[in-house]
């Protein structure tokens, strides 16, 4: 009827929600976010958005950012003398160590991720075998230090370092054997082939020139004798036998370099010599 009818409306808001959120995982986890969905092996950052609703039915949006701190795997090798101890990474100790042990640590980061070391430790051994040849001893064991010793007196024979020993008294000698930082010594190895003379023919013995490159003389020799040369292994280089000449000239010049041994036998009696062939 043309009256007027005054409606006074009231609208109220209902917030509606932008959030972020930042959390953090291990690499290789999985995150469920906030809309309940889920993922698996984060190896990077990843970024989602979940649309939710409130109670009263208004958007909620979250943006989740997932961060990844790392995990390690990594291998590590070390070496060990035979029978010795060995500290791995998680603090565990393998002692008398006679052979190669593989070992996997299991320790975490600071961000508490996992972190793996697989450990390999290998074993040293040093070979104390020993080859003899007449007062010549030579140790098997190639690439290490040798210290001979006499066992009589378990005392150091000075200047004997080499890899072969040429013993010029009988007695017992072994060798130290120092490779890669491993010591162990030989057994005891008894020398009951040397002669001693009575009738002073050794001093007499001279070999010139030593060192030498071609060729040398044994000379002071007045008796028919027998010569043979070894080399620093104990294998044979030269024989000869019934020798005649009081200066007799033997010729190098086709062997390796190093220590060459002699042995001269007169009579049953035998002196032994050391030449440098250069």
């Amino acid at each position: 009827n043309f009256c007027d009818s005054i409606i006074v409306t009231t609208v109220d808001v209902n917030p509606t929600y932008n959030q972020t959120a930042n959390d953090v995982v291990c690499s290789g986890d999985s995150y469920t976010f906030p809309d309940g969905s889920t993922q698996n092996n984060i190896l990077s950052q990843v970024v989602q958005t979940s649309t939710l609703q409130t109670i009263n039915f208004c958007d909620s949006i979250i943006v989740t950012t997932v961060d990844v701190n790392p995990t390690y795997n990594q291998t590590a090798n070390d070496v060990v003398c035979s029978g010795g101890s060995y500290t791995f990474p998680d603090g565990s100790t393998q002692n008398n160590i006679t052979s190669q042990v593989i070992q996997t640590s299991t320790l975490q980061t600071i961000n508490s991720c996992d972190s793996i070391i697989e450990t390999t430790v290998n074993v040293t051994t040093v070979d104390t075998s020993v080859t003899i040849s007449l007062n010549l001893i030579t140790a098997n064991a190639t690439g290490a230090n040798y210290q001979w010793i006499n066992c009589s007196s378990m005392t150091i024979i000075p200047g004997e370092t080499t890899q072969t020993f040429t013993a010029t008294t009988n007695g017992s000698y072994a060798v130290i054997i120092n490779k890669n930082g491993c010591l162990d010594t030989s057994a005891c190895h008894s020398i009951i082939s040397i002669v001693i003379s009575e009738n002073h023919w050794i001093e007499r013995i001279k070999i010139n020139p030593n060192p030498t490159s071609s060729y040398f003389n044994i000379e002071g020799v007045t008796k028919p004798y027998n010569v043979i040369l070894y080399n620093s292994l104990g294998q044979q280089l030269y024989k000869e036998n019934k020798v005649l000449e009081t200066s007799k000239k033997i010729d190098v010049s086709r062997f390796e370099s190093g220590l060459i041994f002699i042995r001269i036998e007169v009579e049953g009696e035998v002196s032994f010599h050391k030449l440098l062939k250069k």
